[in-house]
């Protein structure tokens, strides 16, 4: 049975839409960085760059096999523990002083994304009316889409105010104020 009249409906739709967005920060924010990861790293800008590419094939390798393997698992407890790795990689990025310490804190988030994407898409059925659903769901995928719009100039400002690390920094305060809200609200019941 569907839990369509959640009591927070709005506002755990809202959070959905903000992890959407968060997701999508934390994949996109090195675009408008790049210049200064590279210079503190001391390493080829081209280098730096390919860890966009990077991030989006360990998303497109990762969301099959992490669906998969977890067909039967619980959806609650999933969505904790891959907001747990998600969150302790955007942390490791902030400690990262090499290439390789950040390439394997990139990974880490990008190896959740695409499986919390999905799941909150789940989660929309079961929080809202029956009529709304398509227009959440819209919602949830433009905050994914608009975040390399907004997210971007966000980190690009913050690197040039502070360091690139302080991107990296509101990226992991967002995922953590996202799943700090967002969980103790989500309902338990529904989805496998």
């Amino acid at each position: 049975m569907q839990t369509n009249r959640h009591p927070r409906s709005t506002l755990v739709a809202a959070l959905l839409v903000a992890l959407a967005f968060a997701l999508g920060f934390a994949e996109f924010v090195l675009i408008g960085i790049t210049p200064d990861v590279a210079d503190d790293l001391g390493e080829p800008l081209t280098r730096i760059g390919d860890l966009v590419g990077y991030y989006a094939l360990a998303c497109a390798v990762a969301t099959p096999v992490i669906s998969l393997a977890t067909a039967r698992a619980n959806r609650f407890a999933l969505t904790a523990a891959l907001l747990v790795v998600f969150n302790v990689g955007n942390l490791a990025t902030l400690f990262a002083d090499g290439y390789p310490a950040l390439l394997v804190s990139r990974l880490l988030p990008a190896a959740t994304s695409g499986t919390l994407l999905a799941i909150a898409l789940t989660y929309v059925s079961d929080i809202v009316p029956k009529g709304k659903t398509a227009s959440v769901v819209g919602l949830l995928l433009a905050g994914f889409s608009i975040s390399s719009v907004i997210g971007v100039p966000i980190g690009a400002t913050l690197a040039d105010l502070f360091d690139w690390k302080a991107a990296y920094g509101c990226v992991l305060l967002l995922g953590l104020v996202v799943s700090a809200a967002l969980l103790p609200l989500l309902p338990r019941t529904g989805g496998a």
